[in-house]
């Protein structure tokens, strides 16, 4: 179990860190198969649960390292994949979905 809770606080903090917002994601620790494999301990992935856009007006895109961005958009083009059919017919709502979930 601690090793759960620690992933679960890395996983946590690196929502934190990289997006320098007050909100959090939520995730699921999950095993996924890989081709490789380190002695008998499987591996450990995340799927997020909230699929929220981060705000962009909290973000400081100067401050983001290339990597962090990639996560962002990464999260962002998955966010919008998963929730744009919710708002089928409104429009307001798909416009600020499009807008928050753009590339930066």
């Amino acid at each position: 179990m601690a090793i759960l809770e620690s992933v679960l606080k890395v996983g946590l903090m690196i929502s934190s860190i990289v997006l320098a917002n007050l909100v959090t994601d939520i995730i699921v620790v999950k095993e996924v198969h890989t081709n490789h494999k380190f002695g008998d301990k499987p591996y450990l992935g995340f799927d997020h649960v909230t699929m929220v856009p981060m705000c962009r007006k909290l973000i400081d895109v100067s401050l983001l390292t290339v990597v962090e961005k990639d996560y962002l958009n990464k999260y962002h083009t998955e966010v919008k994949e998963k929730t744009r059919t919710f708002f089928k017919g409104d429009e307001r709502t798909l416009k600020w979905l499009e807008r928050e979930t753009a590339v930066i």
